[in-house]
């Protein structure tokens, strides 16, 4: 049930700061010729997945299918920060092709929308599965988001 939760939370997060809309928004921009910048930027410093950290040595003791989803779920979670990171592999790649930067938001897409999938699998794990479809927390009409910025040119001075 506690990594139940925790994933729970960290898609409710996902889905609050509008991730998949702000790379599904970059890929039209490639494909329209608007977008401005080469990258999408989350500066995330926290870590989400206390609980998962907490529990992994006790995984085994799941059922192998849960552990497989479980397992995916947190591995696509930190592949995607770690591409969105300021210093990450596609933060700001010089001289990066469009062709290259659409396909890297393509793939980052598939990846939050794979995140998204196995979420809602896991939050049926428990015996009394979490609320349904990630619904709003209270107070969650905020539009308030963590720092999402398309990464612009750096200049070399």
């Amino acid at each position: 049930m506690a990594i139940a939760s925790e994933v729970d939370a960290v898609c409710r997060l996902v889905q609050h700061q509008h991730y998949l809309e702000s790379v599904e928004g970059a890929i039209q921009g490639c494909l329209d010729g608007t977008f401005v910048g080469r990258s999408l930027v989350v500066d995330i410093r926290a870590d989400y997945f206390t609980v998962f950290n907490a529990l992994a040595p006790r995984l085994g003791e799941q059922e192998p299918e849960h552990v497989r989803d479980i397992v995916r779920f947190y591995a696509y979670c930190k592949s995607a920060i770690d591409s969105l990171r300021p210093d990450g592999p596609h933060a700001d790649p010089d001289d990066i092709e469009p062709d290259d930067l659409l396909a890297n938001f393509v793939s980052l897409r598939a990846l939050l929308k794979a995140m998204l999938t196995l979420g809602d699998s896991i939050r049926q794990f428990p015996g009394e599965p979490i609320a349904s479809n990630f619904a709003p927390w209270p107070g969650q009409e905020s539009e308030e988001r963590l720092p999402l910025r398309a990464a612009t040119p750096r200049s070399s001075g």
